[in-house]
């Protein structure tokens, strides 16, 4: 851990895979930070296999949701995975796409001094945790924009059917489903992309 302040590490939620805005001055923020100390590391992809989703809008994703979460509670971290297999890209419940790509977004911004992370240890279920460095919270606090232009991607999934036995049960796990698998389900009319 790097920050000065101890912090709590069950204080936190998963990243939130669905965060978005299309407001202008998100929009100019957002992509100035990337341009500004980003896009040098991270160059368009221009041969092989392209991703469903550019570097960039997966940025946006990660940075808009820090920020909500700083703008909502200062003291609660986000929960991001940093195994391969903890982003789905094609999965129903991950309309924009994420994909592993997250992991070395989120060492680019720690090298940069912009978060700070406490590793997690997969194997035993405890995802990293990370949160904004001072650094981070500054460009934040000059904003002139609030959380209200902040949301979700329109294309989200609105159901989410989950193997939760209980309501106890804490790690309950999404269930992949098709719109076929059931007559009674309507198939999906728009899956748009940003």
């Amino acid at each position: 851990m790097t920050d000065e302040v101890q912090r709590d590490l069950d204080h936190s939620r998963p990243l939130d895979v669905h965060r978005w805005s299309d407001h202008p001055a998100v929009g100019d923020w957002v992509y100035r930070f990337w341009d500004e100390h980003l896009a040098a590391r991270f160059p368009k992809q221009t041969r092989g296999r392209q991703q469903a989703t550019e570097d960039k809008y997966q940025f946006k994703v990660l940075l808009l949701d820090l920020y909500v979460a700083w703008r909502e509670d200062p003291t609660l971290l986000i929960g991001v995975g940093k195994t391969n297999s903890a982003y789905s890209a094609g999965s129903r419940y991950n309309a924009l796409h994420i994909s592993a790509r997250m992991i070395q977004l989120v060492d680019a911004m720690v090298e940069l001094g912009f978060l700070n992370q406490d590793l997690g240890k997969e194997i035993t279920g405890r995802t990293t945790r990370i949160w904004p460095t001072a650094r981070l919270i500054a460009e934040f606090e000059h904003l002139e924009f609030g959380d209200l232009y902040i949301g979700h991607y329109e294309g989200r999934e609105c159901i989410v059917l989950n193997d939760k036995r209980s309501e106890d049960d804490e790690d309950a796990k999404p269930i992949p489903y098709e719109d076929t698998d059931h007559p009674s389900i309507r198939a999906s009319e728009h899956r748009a992309k940003p």
